[in-house]
């Protein structure tokens, strides 16, 4: 990085990773004066109070002013459905500080990402980041090849998460990749959360927007599936028809919503006996990336009423899809745990059967950070002690 300091000029240079292999560096300029730099051959011209940062220290380019040659442009869409609200419960919201993170593709990854992504969030190989405004942000990459991009955003206090796979022709002629992260978000009566990464299907005609579970990974037997449908036009009549896989049951095979310029949503609870699923992290597929046929999948039927052409007149549109449905890594239920018994004990105990030492690890420092326990040697602070943890704390623990 090179540039001119002309009498009155002033930088604040700023790094990330290492000084000798700096993962990103920033530079703002403190002046009232326009500075120009060169950053890996490009020119930056900066005005006066603005910062620039390169991503992509030691690569050549500037996508989207990120100093990379490439970048990934997400647009995260979380869907809520509050049911503690009497009236306009469905709603969709595009965050603020959602963050988001590339990971390295590897081909393990790519058949169990949804299982995944919770721990390549903190674990993968990370090429690049960005924090969300208004729902979006570029995140620079160094080169135009398969990734898996993961969003974390914080709701009521929880982290919730989405994921999608990007492949290399994913890329436009403008260099960056554009993928829509989706996420479906229940708020039952008593505040607690559920959520699942959702896709996005577009049906056209007049528009009406679909959002359905990328995958299903069951966790304690019992889970809550949600479809979301929302239209800027007037309007459309859908009804839906969810058929579970060999081994689950649903509380009701049918339901049905009117959306006329709004969003609203279906509600479905699954119920299965987990010995019959396969584990998620050896079966799971990647549905974002392609349509697949799967064994045991569950199925949705939604059957649409196009209502919007002239005199509302009702055109119908079905529409089919089947979701892969696995056993997920849930807690079981066991005695209360005692005072000396440590988090790594308690996960491993808690935990069903196929865990890894790196899965419990990622498990260990989730609960830390959200029950405010430190652990000093893993970088996690905290006003208890992990080492002193009372019976109460352990067995009131938000996992």
């Amino acid at each position: 990085m090179t540039g001119i300091l002309v009498p009155g000029d002033a930088k604040d240079i700023d790094f990330t990773g290492t000084e000798e292999n700096p993962d990103s560096i920033t530079i703002t300029n403190l002046t009232t004066i326009t500075n120009t730099f060169t950053s890996d051959g490009t020119t930056t011209v900066l005005p006066p109070g603005e910062t620039f940062t390169d991503q992509c220290p030691g690569v050549s380019g500037n996508v989207g002013n990120t100093g990379c040659p490439f970048a990934i442009k997400p647009e995260i869409k979380v869907n809520l459905v509050d049911q503690r609200l009497t009236t306009n419960k469905a709603s969709q919201i595009m965050p603020d500080g959602a963050e988001v993170r590339v990971v390295d593709f590897s081909p393990p990854i790519a058949s169990d990402l949804y299982a995944q992504m919770v721990s390549l969030f903190d674990t993968g190989t990370i090429v690049g980041s960005c924090t969300t405004t208004n729902g979006t942000c570029l995140a620079g990459v160094p080169s135009q090849q398969q990734y898996s991009v993961i969003a974390r955003f914080q709701l009521d206090g929880s982290n919730v998460y989405t994921a999608a796979p990007v492949a290399a022709n994913n890329f436009g002629s403008d260099m960056i990749a554009k993928k829509v992260l989706a996420i479906n978000v229940m708020i039952d009566k008593n505040g607690n959360i559920k959520s699942q990464a959702a896709n996005q299907k577009i049906v056209t005609g007049s528009t009406l927007n679909i959002y359905e579970p990328a995958a299903i990974v069951v966790t304690d037997s019992t889970e809550i599936i949600s479809f979301f449908y929302d239209t800027p036009d007037n309007y459309w009549d859908i009804v839906t028809n969810f058929v579970p896989p060999t081994g689950c049951t649903v509380d009701t095979t049918e339901q049905s919503v009117h959306v006329d310029q709004s969003m609203d949503a279906v509600i479905f609870t699954l119920t299965c006996d987990t010995s019959a699923l396969a584990v998620a992290k050896a079966n799971l597929s990647a549905q974002a990336a392609r349509a697949i046929q799967v064994s045991n999948a569950a199925k949705a039927i939604h059957n649409l009423r196009d209502c919007t052409g002239p005199g509302h007149s009702c055109k119908p549109i079905n529409v089919a899809s089947e979701f892969a449905v696995t056993r997920g890594q849930g807690l079981k239920k066991g005695k209360p745990f005692t005072t000396g018994t440590s988090l790594w004990k308690l996960v491993e105990t808690k935990v069903d059967n196929g865990i890894t030492n790196r899965e419990i690890a990622n498990m260990v420092k989730d609960i830390a950070k959200k029950n405010d326990i430190a652990i000093p040697e893993w970088g996690i602070s905290g006003q208890l002690d992990h080492r002193a943890l009372s019976a109460s704390v352990l067995n009131s623990l938000r996992w």
